[in-house]
């Protein structure tokens, strides 16, 4: 028997509400129903449909047989793992790794972007001969992963020549147009999905459990805490979710993250989980992950997530209550740490009466993404204008001005910004997504959330345009430095990220909320600078 997680609750003013929900929840049998699937328990829409992921389980097909050809078999010799997905086909998986990487034999990359820069470091200084690609996508239409798998397949083929195929691994559904290319062209293992089992709640299937195996982590060590979860803990899993939920109706809807070091990455998946799942209908969670180290005002739930003995750094100063502190007792218990959170969710979203498992205004920035792209790979029809003035980081005084506008004070409680970037992954960037965010809170009080696009349009992109109207969005982009043809398009790489980084503002746009895109020109680094220094004054 291993042992769980551990939860304490320090939750002063939301203790009465937790008890009464605890009653209802009681009272309307609902554990019970939702192991058996009851759509009525939710919003009565095809919840029933997408609840496969309630009976964790290891039993792939050929899962042993892949395993067995990596220490024995056609592709002894492997030493790098590239993950082509987005959202639930790559961020469980990234905390696998991050996690568990003592018991990994091999090392993962993670490409869930379109940015030039990004996927050209990659395909440039991979070794085709000893990497194995993963593409996974559920619906096997991902544009993101379509596009890096095109990139991925020329550099293979040019390099090992036809049999490149046994290097690629597909997952997807069973049925999808990207199953049947994947037999067509000889990739050496297709797994398929189960279809009841939504993206974000993907990482105990068959897209978080095969690229684990790829790693050299038997897909065990996550299946057998879940399990342990659902036959002795379910109830301490419901009652995580009733906190999130009776947090939420106290206007506590920041759900802030603070991680000990060994489960840095688990932010990234859980803002998918509960952004994805509760932001729609104008209500939600919107999760805070990687905040500099502040006081929080009274829109937070503060939850602190440790390993045993490692510490958490930056934390949030004097916060008594309320807050959720989670303490594993080691590493390998992070199966039973995200089965939890799937089961708070899922609580979440029946006490908000609403579907956790749809993602609508996800979809809606997807159909202009796709239709600035195919205006692209169609260029008789030119490409329609921005739908927002773009402001460069030189200049000076309109840009501040815009800052200002943006950054307004206001007395109403609750207001957050977001950073959305659609440029490199680069330590600079992220050094600055993180001044920016400092400079708001020391002088706004407000939370803060950074995205690197178009990876959070799977992920926080949801709450950002179906979620509570409290969001300020700054949106960055800027000339890309370099740029790749993409097999089969007209569009290039560097287009097509920048078409996502316009189809999104387009729609935060159409709904009204307050959003202003900055394109950087000039060397990156100056133009971050220059940014910071007008983003300052826009504060006042």
């Amino acid at each position: 028997m291993r042992t769980l997680p551990k939860t304490r609750l320090f939750l002063g003013s939301l203790e009465s509400d937790l008890a009464q929900r605890a009653e209802r929840w009681q009272q309307r049998d609902g554990t019970r129903r939702l192991l058996a699937k009851d759509a009525e328990l939710f919003s009565g829409a095809d919840e029933s449909r997408w609840l496969g992921w309630l009976r964790p389980t290891a039993a792939v097909d050929g899962l042993a047989a892949f395993r067995e050809s990596l220490s024995a078999g056609d592709l002894v010799g492997i030493e790098t793992v590239v993950l082509l997905g987005m959202g639930g086909s790559s961020l469980g998986s990234e905390v696998v790794f991050q996690t568990l990487q003592s018991q990994a034999q091999r090392r993962l990359v993670v490409l869930d972007t379109t940015n030039p820069e990004s996927v050209g470091s990659t395909l440039d200084t991979i070794d085709p001969a000893t990497t194995l690609v993963i593409a996974a996508s559920k619906s096997g239409s991902t544009l993101e992963t379509a596009v890096l798998l095109e990139l991925f397949w020329e550099r293979f083929s040019r390099s090992l020549g036809e049999g490149c195929g046994a290097h690629f691994v597909a997952i997807t559904d069973p049925g999808s147009a990207f199953e049947e290319r994947a037999r067509g062209d000889g990739f050496g293992h297709v797994f398929l999905g189960d279809r009841e089992i939504g993206g974000r709640f993907s990482v105990l299937s068959p897209f978080g459990l095969v690229p684990a195996a790829a790693l050299g982590i038997d897909p065990e060590t996550l299946i057998a805490p879940a399990l342990e979860v659902l036959e002795s803990a379910l109830d301490d899993a419901v009652r995580l979710g009733l906190v999130l939920a009776a947090a939420h109706e106290s206007g506590r809807n920041k759900v802030t993250l603070r991680t000990s070091s060994g489960l840095g990455s688990f932010g990234t998946w859980l803002e998918q989980l509960l952004a994805e799942s509760t932001g729609k209908g104008g209500v939600g969670l919107v999760p805070v992950d990687g905040e500099p180290a502040t006081e929080l005002g009274d829109d937070r739930l503060l939850v602190r997530l440790a390993i045993a003995g490692e510490p958490i750094e930056d934390d949030a100063e004097g916060v008594e209550e309320p807050r959720v502190e989670i303490e594993l007792p080691e590493a390998s218990a992070l199966g039973a740490e995200l089965y939890r959170w799937q089961i708070a969710t899922a609580v979440v979203g029946a006490e908000l009466g609403l579907n956790p498992f749809d993602q609508p205004d996800v979809e809606a920035a997807k159909v202009v993404t796709r239709r600035l792209v195919e205006q692209l790979d169609a260029p008789a029809e030119p490409p329609r204008d921005p739908p927002v003035h773009l402001l460069s980081a030189t200049t000076g005084d309109d840009l501040a001005s815009a800052f200002a506008g943006l950054l307004e004070e206001t007395s109403e409680n609750g207001t957050y910004l977001a950073i959305l970037a659609y440029l490199p992954m680069s330590p600079i960037a992220r050094g600055t997504l993180r001044s920016l965010r400092s400079l708001v809170i020391e002088q706004r009080s407000w939370a803060t959330c950074s995205g690197f696009g178009p990876r959070y349009l799977h992920s926080t992109g949801q709450v950002h345009k179906g979620g509570p109207p409290q969001g300020r969005f700054l949106a960055l982009s800027a000339a890309s430095a370099e740029d790749r043809a993409i097999p089969g398009r007209t569009a290039t790489l560097a287009q097509v990220h920048n078409s996502q980084a316009l189809g999104d503002v387009e729609v935060l746009s159409q709904r009204q909320r307050p959003v202003a895109h900055v394109e950087l020109r000039g060397p990156l680094e100056a133009a971050l600078e220059e940014l910071r220094r007008q983003f300052r004054r826009g504060l006042g």
